[in-house]
C-alpha cells in the first residue's frame, strides 16, 4: 500500500512539471495569459514557435514513461508503475503550484500507451502485426489532416 502511494506521488510529482510554462516563464511571460491559455504544445507551437512546442512536446511525452521507469524499477512491479503513470497524467492535468489547472493530458497518456505497447510487444513481438499498421494509418491520417487544413474552401470548389 505505500509503495503504491509512493508510485503516485512520484508519478505526480513529475507530471506536475508543465514545461510549457516554466519554458515561458523563463522568457519572461505566463504562457496561460497568451493565446489559448492552455500551458501545453499547441498554445506553446503559437505563442513561442515550433521549436520551442517540439522541445516541451519531447518532455510531455517521456515524462509519465520516465516515472514509470523508475517505480518499476524501485518497486518491481508494473501495477505500481502504471499508478505512477496515472500520478502523472493527474500531475499534468492538476498541478499544485498552478492552483489546480495544468494542460489537457494528451501527450501524457499517449507517453503511458506508449509505455504499454512497447511491454507488450517486448512480452510477445507478434504484436507488431497489429502495432505497425495501426501507427501506419495514424500516420497517414495525420500527415492528411494537416494537407486537408492546409487547403482553403475556394480550391476545393
Amino acid at each position: 500500500m505505500l509503495n503504491s502511494l509512493f508510485s503516485l506521488l512520484i508519478g505526480y510529482l513529475g507530471g506536475s512539471i508543465l514545461a510549457a510554462y516554466f519554458i515561458a516563464r523563463l522568457s519572461g511571460f505566463d504562457i496561460r495569459q497568451k493565446g489559448s491559455g492552455n500551458p501545453g504544445i499547441a498554445n506553446a507551437a503559437k505563442v513561442m514557435g515550433v521549436k520551442t512546442a517540439i522541445l516541451i512536446a519531447f518532455y510531455d511525452l517521456f515524462k509519465a514513461p520516465l516515472t514509470m521507469v523508475i517505480c518499476a524499477q524501485l518497486f518491481r512491479s508494473q501495477l505500481i508503475a502504471y499508478l505512477a503513470g496515472l500520478g502523472a497524467l493527474l500531475g499534468h492535468l492538476f498541478p499544485f503550484y498552478l492552483k489546480f489547472k495544468g494542460g489537457k493530458g494528451l501527450s501524457v497518456c499517449t507517453g503511458i500507451l506508449g509505455y504499454a505497447l512497447i511491454k507488450l510487444i517486448l512480452l510477445d513481438n507478434r504484436f507488431l502485426l497489429f502495432v505497425l499498421p495501426l501507427l501506419f494509418l495514424t500516420a497517414l491520417h495525420f500527415f492528411l489532416q494537416l494537407k486537408f487544413k492546409k487547403l482553403k474552401l475556394s480550391q476545393c470548389l
